[in-house]
C-alpha cells in the first residue's frame, strides 16, 4: 500500500468515527481520557524504552540539541502529561453551549452553538506530549483527529497511540477516532491534507453538490500558486531565531555570554541550547564593558541608545553582523544587529 491510499483510509476511518465520537455524551469522553490516563501509566516502561530509542537515533542523525531536548521524555515529563490529561478532562463540555443570543427584526432569537468539526488533520513535530494533548483536546470537543508527528519522535508515538487506542475502545468509543500516522515518509504530510479534501470532494459529488467541490478545487490552486509563487520563497525572513543562532554557532570566538535588547523570541533559547540575558539597549552596553568575550544583539530601534551608552564607556566595538527577517508574533521588520568587542579596545591592557 502506497503512502497515499494509507493515509487516505486511515483518514476514511476517522471520519467513519467522528459521528460517534460527536454524538457521545461528555460522561464517556471523559471516562475515555481518564482510560488513556490509566494506559500511559501501565504502559509508562514500555515509553521511556521506545523514548530511548528515538534519542539514540537523533543522536545519529546529528539532530538539534534544541530538538533533542523538546524529544526526550523522562518521569517528570510523563507525569506532566498526565497532569494535562487531567486538566482537560475538567473542562466543562464544549459542545452545545450558546452565544451572542439576539431577537431579529422578525422576533426569531438567533445565536451561535458550538458544534464539533468533525476530522481535524494536525501536523507537528519533537514532542511526543503534542500527541496526547492534541488528541484529548480533540476528544473532549467531540472530534476526530489524523495526527502527523515528527519522524524523529515515532517510536514514542508508536507507544502513545496503542495507549489512545486501548483508553478510547475500553470506553466504547472507536479507537479509529484518534490516527496516529505510523510512517516517516514525508509524503504523508501533504496526503494528510489532500486526503481529506479527496473525501470531502467525494461526498460532494454523491450529494450532486458540485458548487462547493469546485470551490474547494479553486480555492486549493488559489492556495498552492500563493504558497510557492510568493510565501514559500520568503518564509526564511521569518525563521530570524535562527538565522541569529546560525551566525552565533558559525563565529570563530565563540560568545561566553549573550545578551539580548529588543529582540526576546523564546525559540532562540532552544536553538543556542543555552540563557540569554534579556535586557535593554542601555544595559547591553554595560553588558559588553564587562564581558570581554560577551555578545550583544541589538534590534535595530534600540541601536542609537545602545551605542551612546557605548561611547559613554569608551567602547570599541568591532562592525556588527545584520540579520533581517520579520517578526511574526508583532507583525513587522525586525533588523538584529549582532556586536562584539574589539579584540583590543580602550577598556584592555595593551603593551
Amino acid at each position: 500500500m502506497s503512502v497515499q491510499e494509507y493515509v487516505k483510509e486511515l483518514a476514511a476511518s476517522a471520519k467513519r468515527a467522528s459521528a460517534q465520537v460527536a454524538s457521545s455524551p461528555v460522561s464517556v469522553r471523559d471516562s475515555a481520557l481518564d482510560a488513556v490516563a490509566e494506559q500511559i501509566q501501565l504502559q509508562r516502561g514500555c515509553l521511556l524504552e521506545a523514548n530511548h530509542l528515538d534519542l539514540a537515533n537523533a543522536s545519529t542523525t546529528g539532530l538539534d540539541s534544541a530538538l533533542v531536548d523538546r524529544l526526550e521524555l523522562n518521569e517528570g515529563r510523563i507525569d506532566a502529561m498526565l497532569e494535562s490529561l487531567a486538566v482537560v478532562r475538567a473542562l466543562p463540555d464544549p459542545i452545545g453551549g450558546i452565544e451572542d443570543l439576539r431577537f431579529m427584526t422578525s422576533g426569531i432569537q438567533v445565536g451561535k452553538m458550538r458544534v464539533p468539526l468533525g476530522l481535524i488533520g494536525i501536523i507537528y513535530e519533537s514532542r511526543p506530549n503534542v500527541t496526547v494533548d492534541a488528541a484529548s483536546l480533540c476528544l473532549k470537543s467531540g472530534n476526530a483527529v489524523l495526527l502527523r508527528g515528527g519522524s524523529e519522535a515515532i517510536e514514542s508515538n508508536r507507544v502513545l497511540a496503542t495507549c489512545i487506542r486501548a483508553g478510547l475502545t475500553r470506553a466504547g468509543l472507536p479507537p479509529e477516532a484518534v490516527q496516529v500516522l505510523d510512517t516517516t515518509d514525508r509524503d504523508g504530510l501533504a496526503v494528510i491534507i489532500a486526503g481529506l479534501a479527496v473525501w470531502q470532494g467525494h461526498r460532494w459529488i454523491q450529494t450532486g453538490d458540485y458548487r462547493h467541490m469546485m470551490g474547494l478545487w479553486a480555492a486549493g490552486l488559489l492556495v498552492h500558486f500563493t504558497l510557492f509563487a510568493g510565501v514559500v520563497p520568503n518564509l526564511a525572513r521569518i525563521h530570524v531565531a535562527e538565522a541569529v543562532a546560525e551566525r552565533l554557532r558559525n563565529a570563530a570566538n565563540p560568545a561566553t555570554t549573550i545578551a539580548a535588547a529588543g529582540f526576546h523570541e523564546p525559540s532562540l533559547v532552544f536553538l543556542l541550547g543555552r540563557d540569554l540575558l534579556l535586557v535593554d539597549s542601555r544595559e547591553a552596553a554595560l553588558f559588553m564593558a564587562e564581558a570581554l568575550n560577551g555578545v550583544a544583539l541589538v534590534e535595530a530601534r534600540q541601536q542609537t541608545v545602545f551605542l551612546d551608552m557605548a561611547r559613554r564607556l569608551n567602547l570599541s566595538l568591532a562592525a556588527p553582523q545584520q540579520v533581517s527577517g520579520y517578526n511574526i508574533s508583532k507583525g513587522q521588520d525586525v533588523v538584529i544587529l549582532i556586536y562584539r568587542r574589539e579584540i583590543f579596545d580602550a577598556n584592555s591592557d595593551t603593551e
